[in-house]
């Protein structure tokens, strides 16, 4: 049984996405304002605020150190680290951007990050393009570009201009490493779900949709299922070793909200975390028709993102709501082996501002990028 314990109320905007750090002490989240706040789990009123210069629509920890990826909808990515004032920018707008109209830019952003432990290369889905870094040193923000994946399969980043179309079939919704590391499967809006070769680039596999799109998806820890919510009726899981579908875990919501709806394993893969267009936010086993183990209420708010993290025998989650304006909230809840109180969030906070430190690149980065510049920081103490 899960039971709340802060509602974090500082953000403005609809939170795109939330993530924990690998131990579970951090938690980030980022808004459509440009905004990323990074809390201490079990102490959520310290927290650090930074402010980027457009949406943020994905977040990535970097596993073993207090760094995290922010990526844009402008299609830059931020390297930060809690213990470091400075904030690095690497640049991935595909060429043209500039030129594309505001539609087809709105496309073209940032919609995923992924991390491989095993080689430490991060991966970038922009628009209809998956791309490959590998990063040597966080520290010192080394990094080469490895492989950009595209529709063709060409290592090319020039897309189509004229007619700004309604939507991308290849938009790429949701990046998995597989355990390897060697290959990467991508899950696209509306042509199914992809395996690509980091190195040779050719497709390995492929599964078609069975319910026509995908709006997010997760991969279990040992790459042998991946669950997709399908903007129909609820979230498809396959099994990839045989690469077919198995079932549809049905979730009904309101015929004039249809948003992409985040989806995690948890408890050691043995259930999956949805969110809602309904402020049901469920925890349901593996099975067809296997009932809910758990719901989250959040009355009937939209949930566009979540996250899962773990601090020794407890286990937390985080939800955040969509389109509530100043009434944003980030909730955090825990499931601890004996019942706590509920904690208390004063929500009284003071701080002090970083001036901005000049910055130019590093003669040893490689790749086709415009630089890294810093960003304001806000540095929490606690009210």
């Amino acid at each position: 049984m899960y039971t709340t314990t802060a509602s974090l109320t500082e953000h403005r905007d609809t939170v795109n996405c939330l993530t924990f750090s690998d131990d579970g002490l951090y938690l980030a989240s980022g808004d459509d304002s440009g905004i990323v706040l990074v809390c201490k789990t079990q102490d959520p009123s310290q927290f650090d605020r930074y402010y980027f210069t457009d949406s943020v629509t994905s977040l990535l920890w970097i596993p073993g150190t207090k760094s995290l990826y922010a990526g844009l909808a402008n299609c830059e990515v931020h390297y930060l680290s809690l213990e470091d004032e400075r904030v690095y920018q690497m640049d991935f707008r595909p060429v043209g951007y500039e030129e594309m109209s505001p539609a087809l830019q709105q496309l073209n952003q940032i919609s995923c990050l992924a991390f491989d432990p095993v080689h430490s290369w991060i991966a970038i889905g922009v628009g209809v393009m998956t791309i490959v870094i590998s990063i040597r040193d966080f520290t010192k923000n080394k990094y080469t570009e490895l492989c950009t994946i595209t529709p063709g399969r060409s290592n090319n980043r020039q897309l189509t201009h004229g007619q700004s179309p309604k939507a991308l079939s290849a938009e790429v919704r949701s990046l998995h490493f597989t355990p390897s590391g060697r290959q990467i499967i991508v899950t696209t809006l509306e042509e199914g779900i992809r395996c690509f070769g980091i190195r040779d680039l050719t497709e390995k596999w492929r599964i078609g949709s069975h319910s026509y799109r995908i709006g997010r998806s997760a991969l279990n820890i040992k790459g042998t299922l991946i669950v997709c919510s399908n903007l129909f009726d609820g979230f498809d899981l396959y099994d990839i070793e045989t690469r077919s579908y198995i079932c549809t875990l049905p979730q009904t919501s309101p015929e004039h909200i249809n948003v992409p709806l985040p989806v995690l394993f948890v408890h050691d893969n043995q259930e999956i975390l949805i969110g809602s267009a309904h402020g049901k936010v469920q925890i349901r086993p593996i099975a067809e028709n296997g009932g809910d183990t758990c719901v989250l209420d959040h009355a009937s708010d939209i949930i566009q993102a979540i996250a899962y993290g773990q601090i020794a025998s407890n286990s937390y989650i985080a939800t955040a709501c969509s389109e509530k304006g100043s009434n944003t909230y980030v909730k955090l809840w825990v499931r601890s082996p004996m019942a706590k109180q509920v904690l208390q969030h004063p929500g009284v906070y003071s701080y002090r501002e970083v001036s901005p430190l000049s910055q130019s690149l590093p003669k040893y980065a490689e790749g086709p990028f415009h630089g890294r510049g810093p960003l304001l920081k806000d540095l929490a103490v606690r009210g």
